[in-house]
């Protein structure tokens, strides 16, 4: 295996631990001690963080090393209001009628979704959200603003492990949310723009100011 795919593999799995809340947002990440851990060399954790840092997951600075990326209220806001801006911009490409039959390939995200909330398990519910979103960007194919989005669903992630730590979303919430999101589905299947618009508005409001107020009183 060479050095560029043990990094990849090890990536893999600290991006995995980082959406499963092994490390948390501002967390370090000490290279001997993850070596360690995956039993890889240090180099290969270093060329690890390295990617991570790329894709948006950490952060590193002089004198302090690598940590899981951390933010403030502000950034949280910039966050949502951005993908507010990105999604309909998705929608609108998607509802063209030679995309339009390819939205049944992500509404296993909406099952998915479905499922982990009836079985309150939040973070798995927000993550297929987030996903359903990051695949439609893809069926969109618009490269450059499924780029853009795809780098900040990562950020919204993050925030979101956050949020749920310091304020759980309430059940009912969350469940609405989900159904709310197959309602957008099902109103870009029909072709239908603006009442996508209007019903995904809600969602990003209820998620930003969710987490404006979580990140504020941390």
């Amino acid at each position: 295996m060479s050095r560029n795919t043990r990094a990849q593999a090890a990536a893999s799995q600290l991006r995995g631990e980082i959406l499963g809340g092994v490390y948390l947002s501002g967390e370090r990440l000490r290279e001997l001690a993850v070596a360690g851990r995956l039993q890889v060399s240090q180099s290969t954790v270093r060329d690890a963080l390295a990617l991570l840092e790329r894709e948006g997951w950490v952060v590193s600075t002089p004198r302090h090393g690598t940590a899981v990326r951390a933010f403030t209220p502000a950034e949280a806001d910039d966050v949502y209001r951005l993908i507010g801006v990105l999604a309909p911009l998705a929608f609108e490409w998607v509802v063209d009628a030679a995309r339009k039959p390819r939205l049944r390939e992500i509404a296993h995200f909406l099952d998915e979704a479905r499922a982990a909330a009836g079985d309150e398990q939040t973070i798995p519910a927000l993550a297929a959200l987030i996903g359903w979103l990051g695949a439609l960007a893809e069926i969109a194919d618009r490269p450059v603003t499924g780029e853009l989005l795809a780098g900040l669903l990562r950020r919204a992630h993050i925030i979101e492990l956050v949020r749920e730590a310091r304020a759980p979303l309430p059940l009912p919430e969350l469940s609405a949310l989900a159904a709310r999101h197959v309602d957008v589905q099902r109103a870009l299947g029909m072709g239908d723009y603006d009442l996508a618009c209007r019903l995904y508005a809600p969602v990003i409001e209820t998620l930003r100011a969710a987490a404006v107020v979580a990140l504020a009183v941390g």
